[in-house]
């Protein structure tokens, strides 16, 4: 196998796994619509999820190292796709719902460890930040792609019909990255992982990193980083998950102009890692000269992105109408 395919394949499977676990959120509208649930249920449908995510997400990256990532990568999409095909087929049930909703948290959160840990294994250190910047925008593309998607299904065979495909799509794929998947090329060091077994080298690894993954919490600037990553995926899950909700439900407007919105935001988020990437790099240049300011220049880029992203919030609610053209 060559890391070109290794590439496609992580890039294929990890947008149909966000694509999976989104799926439900590209379709509230229909759902609200034709089930009836009010807001506050969903509300609990989706944050259980995040929860579950946010917890298998942490767990996974603890343990991943111990065990083969490609066999938990295939068994993350297969459970993701089992469960995605049981919400679209069991009868209306919040609570069940609810249920199948955190086990799909748990099932696609050690996707991204997972191929994080390939990754490493298939590309040197020259190759790695750009293959994984590379991998990074699957995220993108199934933010893109997946709400027109569904919109279309979901407009013409409803919403049930819409989760079929993602669930469809990614337990297939489980199954061939299940059979086909290697953690490392042949002949690496690494290849005891394909056995299940960490090696004496990797036993040693564990042992010297328990210190730091103990301490990582009082490295300098890590809880800044924490809970600036906390206000941003706040906002974000707010916007993505209920901004195309207050476009159908309060506004009126169809749910492709909705789901419309949430791929704009994603093509938005393309550029806007472009820009910022430059703009810090810019100012870290031009500012050089002056110590504190370049040791401030990163955040001079997040303080003027913050200030766009309220003026973009405000202006969201004061100046999209039920007139406003998608």
């Amino acid at each position: 196998m060559k890391a070109e395919v290794v590439f496609a394949s992580l890039y294929i499977g990890y947008m149909l796994n966000i694509f999976a676990k989104r799926c439900v959120t590209f379709a509230l509208p229909d759902i609200i619509k034709s089930e009836g649930f009010s807001k506050d249920d969903l509300g609990m449908i989706l944050s259980g999820q995040m929860l579950a995510y946010a917890i298998g997400k942490f767990v996974a990256g603890l343990l991943i190292d111990s065990v083969s990532p490609a066999l938990v990568l295939s068994l993350g999409y297969i459970c993701s796709g089992v469960t995605v095909l049981l919400f679209a087929s069991v009868p209306k049930s919040m609570w069940l719902y609810a249920l199948l909703w955190i086990l799909n948290g748990f099932a696609t959160s050690p996707a991204w460890p997972s191929s994080a840990v390939i990754m490493k294994k298939w590309f040197s250190p020259e190759q790695f930040g750009t293959a994984w910047s590379l991998l990074s925008t699957s995220i993108n593309m199934a933010g893109t792609l997946g709400p027109l998607l569904t919109a279309f299904l979901a407009t013409y065979s409803g919403w049930r019909s819409s989760l079929l495909l993602p669930g469809s799509l990614l337990l297939g794929f489980g199954f061939l990255t299940l059979i086909f998947m290697k953690n490392a090329p042949e002949g690496s060091s690494h290849e005891h992982l394909d056995k299940g077994k960490p090696s004496e080298n990797s036993k040693t690894k564990e042992a010297s990193d328990t210190m730091s993954k103990r301490d990582l919490f009082w490295l300098p600037g890590y809880r800044g980083i924490c809970f600036t990553y906390l206000i941003i995926s706040t906002v974000q899950f707010g916007t993505m998950q209920w901004g195309p909700v207050y476009l159908v439900q309060d506004l009126g407007h169809s749910i492709i102009v909705g789901n419309s919105f949430i791929s704009s935001l994603e093509i938005g988020g393309i550029c806007g890692s472009v820009i910022a990437g430059y703009s810090s790099d810019h100012f870290l240049t031009k500012w050089k000269s002056r110590k504190l300011a370049s040791r401030f220049s990163r955040q001079y880029v997040i303080g003027l992105f913050a200030l766009g992203l309220a003026i973009f919030l405000n202006l969201l609610k004061t100046c999209v109408t039920s007139s406003s053209s998608m």
